[in-house]
């Protein structure tokens, strides 16, 4: 005669203390009488152990009740294969779907279905089990899903405003070909590396609030809404005095882009592969510029591409969810809601583009063969050329903001310093080691940098006026010190009338 069987886990039933009622020695799952007469009626070789009545079929509720138990315990497929054997039974059965709905979300209880990440509304179970509720049951649910929709909301805010956090981060570094700007967190600009071109003459500049360095120019974004820039300007990539209410600037090779606040994007610069054509875009959030391609991501979490797209880099038409987005020579890449990375473009011999297995990022930069991503840790990851070559970043720690280029990497660290895969003989490492109070700037270091300014301003002139008063005393010329013609007092060094 044959065993009774577990359906659950295929354990030996037996009787246990509790009259007419049996357990399987494996899994412990319950079975009543009833279920005892099912099993006999189907194989009539049944070999029970102890005293039996049998009667009746194979109880919902105790497979329900068993379901439930194993939830609290968190053996989801366990309680997976009892509320599908309730469903076997009863298709329409809606204590089963909010069961599964539990195994789906990894809730304990029905209770914990709204601490859910995901919206409920979303899952099949649950469309299920509201279909064949009953009122109370409806009203239960409708409850859940309100409840979770507003967890769920403010989840996703306090996500996005981590990473415009780290979004106003990397707008205080970014690396040219071989120049490295900084921002200040007084709104002053710092810049170091070939200056052939004038690309680090930001002296001067102030009020600025993010700096963007091309191949061989720079653009800075000032707190009023206009820009400057220096540099090369073969292209015109530097005629950029006439703009407004710009938000975010991007500097590429012999092209400059502009974020309006309007969500359009003006271009100006080289336009060989169109990588300017950017007047159609008018919902965009966030944009970065590669060699010859543009990229722009809009406030629904899609991406547009314009210009070269000879490796595909410009293959972002079916990207969802993306918060930010970083392009660099031949390759794109895009930072998703939940922390992965996706890449497009060139992949060559580097797997610049493999960031597959990455996780919990929450800022990226391209560079020419490689990607940068930054953990919430401080620590960073990277693919390509830069990982290839082992050029060490993956040991940097405390860091809030990175840069790529083609050649060499920089990092922003929490104390406002710069770290670079730089040799540290190198002059531009040099320089650098010496930057302090790098970040974004407010309004009150601005202040205070302005006020600074004019104190200094005014020194200078009280100086100015002391020397001239004494080289006029000496009768020479109050402008220059140099020394005056007999007649007319018209200075011989700088030309003019004293």
């Amino acid at each position: 005669m044959a065993t009774m069987n577990c359906d659950i886990c295929g354990g030996r039933v037996v009787a246990t203390e509790k009259e007419g009622w049996f357990a399987c020695d494996s899994c412990g799952m319950d079975y009543p009488l009833e279920w005892v007469k099912a099993k006999f009626q189907k194989t009539q070789t049944v070999k029970v152990e102890g005293t039996v009545k049998v009667e009746g079929q194979a109880s919902v509720e105790n497979l329900y009740r068993r379901g439930q138990l194993l939830l609290e315990d968190g053996k989801w497929d366990e309680a997976g294969k009892c509320f599908d054997k309730i469903l076997e039974i009863d298709a329409e059965h809606h204590l089963a779907y909010i069961g599964k709905l539990c195994v789906d979300t990894l809730a304990h209880s029905e209770s914990e279905l709204v601490s859910s990440k995901y919206l409920l509304s979303l899952y099949p179970n649950f469309q299920k089990a509201v279909r064949f509720a009953d009122a109370d049951c409806r009203e239960r649910l409708d409850g859940f899903k309100k409840a979770n929709q507003d967890r769920v909301e403010k989840a996703k805010q306090a996500l996005l405003q981590k990473y415009e956090r780290y979004a106003k981060l990397q707008l205080c570094i970014s690396i040219g070909w071989h120049h490295i700007v900084g921002l200040r967190i007084d709104g002053v600009v710092v810049a170091a590396g070939q200056n052939d071109k004038g690309q680090c003459n930001t002296q001067s500049w102030r009020d600025v609030i993010a700096v963007s360095a091309g191949w061989g120019h720079t653009v800075g974004l000032k707190a009023n809404g206009t820009v400057v820039a220096t540099g090369c300007n073969e292209n015109g990539e530097c005629n950029i005095q006439n703009w407004r209410d710009i938000i975010a600037v991007s500097a590429g090779w012999g092209h400059t882009v502009g974020l309006k606040k309007d969500g359009t994007v003006c271009a100006i610069g080289k336009n060989g592969y169109g990588q300017c054509n950017t007047r159609n875009w008018n919902s965009i959030v966030a944009i970065a510029v590669g060699c010859n391609h543009t990229v722009g991501l809009e406030k629904d979490g899609t991406v547009v591409s314009v210009g070269r797209n000879e490796c595909g880099e410009g293959n972002v038409r079916n990207w969802r969810n993306i918060v930010a987005i970083s392009a660099g020579s031949f390759h794109t890449c895009g930072l998703m809601e939940d922390g992965t990375v996706v890449a497009v473009g060139e992949d060559g011999q580097y797997g610049q583009c493999d960031t597959g297995d990455w996780w919990d990022i929450i800022a990226v930069s391209s560079g020419g063969d490689y990607i940068v991503g930054l953990k919430e840790t401080g620590d960073v990851v990277v693919a390509g050329k830069a990982f290839n070559y082992n050029w060490g970043i993956e040991k940097w720690w405390d860091i809030v903001a990175v840069s790529a280029s083609g050649e060499y990497a920089v990092g922003l660290k929490t104390n406002g310093t710069i770290i670079s895969t730089l040799a540290s003989s190198d002059g531009i490492a040099r320089n650098i080691r010496n930057w302090q109070s790098i970040g974004p700037s407010s309004e009150v270091q601005r202040q205070k940098r302005r006020q600074e300014d004019q104190k200094n301003q005014e020194i200078a002139r009280q100086q100015q006026e002391k020397q001239s008063l004494a080289w006029t005393q000496q009768g020479l010329c109050k402008y220059c010190g140099g020394k005056l013609s007999a007649f007319g007092k018209k200075c011989k060094a700088c030309g003019k009338q004293n």
